[in-house]
């Protein structure tokens, strides 16, 4: 965060997801989904609460007085990458992402939307964008509040919190 706030263009950028839209109801209650787990609700909420913890830092950057610095999410498409290839995966999402493998993009397209984010002039000093193959794109806040990323950023800071004490 040091050189971050030397930097006249400082940037943080997060890969998220589309899935990002496919998680359902975030369980607040139940951050970590120890009481309603599944396979697709893990992957989709994780990348939505990634989205919300990013706006909710650039908010206590700007709390901080710190404006140089940019925070942004990016998601890279359905990429071939070994994520997803885990033998934990229910058998049913094996045979989709095995299905799927042919219509997926190579890593370098894949991480085109990261590389935009990190370099573009374009967005210089633009925050809370959400990048994908499309360009810009729309993040689906069916759930969103101010509440809810306050929620999740509390959670967020109890469990780091001690890792940060450390340093």
């Amino acid at each position: 965060m040091d050189e971050l706030k030397k930097s006249e263009d400082g940037r943080i950028i997060t890969v998220s997801s589309a899935s990002h839209a496919q998680g359902g109801r975030p369980y607040l209650d139940d951050i970590e989904l120890k009481e309603h787990y599944s396979y697709m609700k893990v992957y989709g909420t994780s990348k939505l609460y990634v989205i919300w913890a990013m706006r909710h830092l650039k908010k206590e950057l700007e709390a901080k007085g710190i404006k140089n610095i940019t925070v942004n999410c990016t998601h890279p498409g359905s990429a071939k990458t070994h994520l997803g290839e885990s033998d934990q995966r229910p058998f049913l999402m094996k045979l989709l992402f095995a299905a799927w493998i042919p219509l997926m993009t190579s890593v370098e397209k894949g991480s085109e939307s990261t590389i935009y984010a990190a370099t573009s002039n374009e967005i210089k000093g633009q925050s809370n964008l959400y990048i994908g193959p499309k360009g810009l794109e729309k993040v689906k806040d069916k759930y969103y509040s101010e509440q809810n990323e306050k929620i999740l950023w509390d959670y967020c800071m109890k469990v780091v919190g001690p890792y940060l004490e450390k340093q």
